[in-house]
């Protein structure tokens, strides 16, 4: 067993000409021609803002890590040179990982506040944004009907409300109903209603009642997920999930 300690990396920020940069030969981010196009685009309205990520080879050249299409796209406007920030003469496996770090995206947008975003910067501007960012006015309008329901929340929507549940005593559940979990989707605001109408009418036309709403709610989606076959017009008891009906894969005994 090896154990690898990456030091700790001394960066460098300079102005290098772009015919001293090459691509490494292990990027598997690939972008589309519209994409590049609008990245073109972004650079020649809003300059060469963003470094481009490398490391130091020998004869004053320098490999890729992150930015390879910035770069392409500088040589094809014409840029003589380029920022870049240099972590210097580091080995293979440590500039991969610099590498598939820079590409990958840790977080997810906030869809109703990047919305107030682009339109806040459209307002100001006399283009449209999406000529430059990696977005399409499709993708803009789903933006703006996007809603976020969380399974954890159903509980104030079986009952109506917008009564905020007890962290506390949600984890006191959840440590108790080890067996379930907990899962969240998105739907669209016109979807949004229909999904929570649909779950409270299950919960109250099957008498699903374990006790706890956030089950309730699982319990009546997974009624919807069972064969025609399998539901049944009524039970007589939920009070304790029915292991032997719906199959232990969902529940043990």
């Amino acid at each position: 067993m090896y154990c690898i300690r990456i030091m700790d990396v001394k960066i460098t920020i300079l102005q290098v000409e772009v015919a001293n940069l090459r691509p490494n030969p292990w990027n598997t981010n690939s972008v589309g021609a519209q994409n590049f196009e609008k990245l073109k685009g972004s650079i020649e309205k809003l300059g060469f803002f963003k470094p481009i990520l490398a490391r130091e080879l020998d004869g004053g050249v320098f490999e890729i890590l992150g930015g390879e299409h910035r770069w392409r796209a500088a040589m094809e406007q014409g840029i003589s040179t380029v920022p870049v920030i240099s972590v210097g003469k580091i080995n293979d496996l440590v500039a991969k990982q610099m590498s598939l770090v820079d590409n990958e995206r840790y977080g997810e947008d906030d869809q109703v506040a990047l919305q107030r975003l682009i339109e806040e910067i459209q307002s100001e501007i006399d283009y449209r944004l999406s000529d430059i960012a990696p977005y399409d006015d499709e993708m803009a309008a789903t933006l703006a009907k996007a809603s976020v329901i969380d399974l954890e929340a159903l509980e104030a929507l079986s009952r109506g409300d917008d009564e905020p549940v007890d962290e506390d005593k949600r984890e006191k559940t959840e440590r108790v109903g080890a067996e379930h979990q907990t899962m969240r989707f998105k739907v669209t605001f016109d979807a949004s209603d229909r999904v929570a109408d649909t779950i409270k009418t299950i919960i109250k036309e099957q008498g699903i009642n374990t006790g706890n709403e956030m089950e309730n709610a699982g319990e009546a989606l997974v009624w919807l997920t069972l064969p025609s076959t399998m539901r049944l017009t009524s039970l007589t008891s939920w009070a304790k999930p029915p292991a032997k009906l719906w199959g232990c894969c969902l529940w043990p005994d």
